[in-house]
């Protein structure tokens, strides 16, 4: 741990006692200002104190993101977007590759195995009614035989029966589109899976923490968040045990400074605890409480786990065989480990549960989707961060019903076939009611102008 982060653990407690942020937390109960002074009169309950004791003891000691950090999470990306990782495809040898990369790195690391029969890969054979989605698979290959694999490590906390936290990303991708080009999948998701790994051995050199951290590369998200779901009905600590998900998925295309941190509304203690490790980090965070859940956190969060999605943000290129290394931010992705490695550092010390919120609890509860997943789409990039008033467009996907039909950056769409679009999980509701091949009629403001459009549906990857 850093000394900033030190400071930002001591800020995130403050700011938690004075403003009211931790709702519940007995430890200021008296405010008063007398002689131009500002005055608190304290109770600091015993969870404070050894939490700050913590973060002392811990900047006496700790170093920073190494300068090497950024040139490792290169080459690991450049490695899983190769030529002969076949675009990380299930059944695929180039999916294998990859599984044999990021095993051979928790190794090295140290982790403690924690997968079958004392092994680092937990498998499993998702059955063709699992399956979310078309895939390309490989010749002779067909669901049902075809076995996936997460990698999951640990590494021990000291206290007695230990809870824990889980980092996770998915490793896997598409495969091969029909020109027989691979995807490679650079942002979505080699850019989690380089954050993973090299926050892994960070938090080696740095441990023993008093909560045991799991790190997990899952496989199977693309077709619908398999190898999340099999780690729950196999976890590395018990579920009652884990305190929270931390999520990396697409990390790799900061803008700017932005970072959007999905799930804040999960726990009461999350908006704090981003807000005190950014105090240090100094990020544009965009915490939306209604944000939309659509990765391996989901299934989590279904469990009553609180859940973080760290995210860069939509792009053009997602999921198109253009989404490759070069157009990475490597500098954004080092201020991306830098904030999840302190967010994950806070966790991993912090003592007693988080309070978990679930769906429909707060003002604003995450948006997690419901009944079957959604096959269609236009191509429309949304803005994540605006939660009501429509959904904007900061773009659109090249070649998209969307682009071909005329919308683009900084139209609002307010209603599609009739139904009144305020959100993300409105925009996802209204294409779930749609096939491949419809066509709806999107009703959007562009400037002070309200506008109609017949769009094209397609099936959404």
């Amino acid at each position: 741990m850093t000394r900033r982060f030190a400071n930002c653990a001591l800020r995130t407690a403050l700011l938690g006692g004075l403003l009211g942020g931790l709702r519940g937390a007995s430890w200021l109960t008296a405010v008063s200002f007398a002689g131009g002074l500002f005055v608190a009169t304290a109770v600091v309950t015993a969870a404070f104190l050894t939490a700050t004791q913590v973060a002392i003891a811990h900047a006496q000691s700790a170093g920073k993101v190494p300068a090497s950090a950024e040139a490792h999470m290169r080459k690991a990306i450049e490695s899983l977007c190769a030529s002969d990782k076949d675009g990380r495809g299930p059944g695929s040898k180039g999916l294998m590759s990859a599984r044999d990369y990021i095993t051979e790195s928790f190794h090295r690391v140290g982790l403690t195995p924690a997968g079958d029969g004392g092994t680092i890969v937990q498998a499993f054979t998702p059955t063709p009614t699992d399956i979310r989605g078309t895939f390309s698979l490989p010749e002779g290959k067909e669901w049902g035989k075809i076995t996936l694999e997460n990698i999951v490590g640990f590494l021990p906390g000291t206290a007695k029966d230990a809870p824990c936290i889980v980092i996770c990303a998915h490793y896997d991708h598409l495969g091969q589109a029909a020109t027989l080009d691979d995807y490679p999948g650079a942002d979505d998701n080699a850019s989690g899976v380089a954050v993973l790994l090299e926050l892994a051995a960070q938090m080696r050199e740095e441990g023993p923490f008093r909560n045991t951290v799991v790190f997990a590369a899952f496989s199977g998200e693309e077709e619908g968040t398999l190898g999340a779901k099999h780690y729950l009905a196999h976890p590395a600590c018990p579920l009652e045990r884990t305190l929270a998900v931390v999520n990396l998925d697409e990390v790799g295309r900061m803008d700017g400074k932005k970072l959007l941190v999905l799930g804040t509304a999960s726990a009461v203690e999350f908006p704090e605890i981003v807000k005190g490790v950014n105090l240090g980090a100094g990020l544009d965070l965009v915490t939306p409480e209604a944000a939309p859940f659509s990765s391996d956190q989901v299934p989590f969060y279904e469990k009553g786990i609180p859940a973080l999605h760290l995210f860069t943000g939509p792009n053009a290129d997602y999921h198109r065989i253009t989404d490759t290394p070069d157009k990475l931010n490597y500098p954004g992705l080092v201020a991306v480990l830098d904030f999840a490695r302190e967010t994950a550092i806070f966790l991993a010390e912090r003592e007693g549960r988080l309070s978990f919120v679930p769906p429909g609890a707060g003002k604003v509860a995450p948006i997690v989707s419901s009944g079957p997943p959604r096959r269609t789409g236009m191509g429309t990039i949304p803005d994540f961060g605006r939660e009501s008033g429509g959904v904007l467009l900061i773009g659109t996907t090249p070649g998209s019903p969307a682009e071909r039909a005329g919308l683009t950056k900084g139209d609002i769409i307010v209603s599609i076939s009739g139904m009144p679009i305020d959100n993300l999980a409105d925009l996802s509701a209204a294409l779930k009611a749609h096939q491949p091949g419809d066509t709806v009629e999107v009703v959007f403001k562009r400037g002070n102008e309200e506008q109609r459009l017949r769009v094209g549906v397609v099936e959404r990857k």
